[in-house]
């Protein structure tokens, strides 16, 4: 049986509501933790995850079984119940995650 190859990339973008700058050194790298946990747990290669205080990106390369809208629910969904249990009822009401998608073929 003929094996196809597949390189699909994708750049995912989170960003605060109304970019606000919550995502202080300490908990952005709470949230990167989250995040690379979740894609290890769910077999999701994240290549690389970086952000400042408003904004987060991730590059992460799509299986030929996985679907964008899998992966984004995933990922986005983990850590917004991360940063809704750390933050409790101080930001929650102030706070939503935006993201912008895009892909590469290659």
């Amino acid at each position: 049986m003929p094996q196809s190859y597949s390189s699909i990339w994708l750049h995912l973008i989170w960003s605060t509501k109304n970019r606000e700058p919550i995502l202080v050194p300490g908990l952005k790298q709470e949230v990167f933790q989250v995040i690379n946990t979740t894609a290890k747990d769910h077999e999701i290669y994240l290549d690389c995850i970086n952000g400042v205080e408003d904004h987060i990106h991730l590059l992460v390369r799509l299986r030929t079984d996985q679907s964008v809208a899998d992966i984004v629910k995933t990922i986005k969904g983990n850590s917004w119940e991360f940063l809704k249990a750390i933050l409790k009822n101080t930001l929650v009401g102030k706070m939503a995650l935006q993201y912008l998608v895009s892909v590469l073929i290659n």
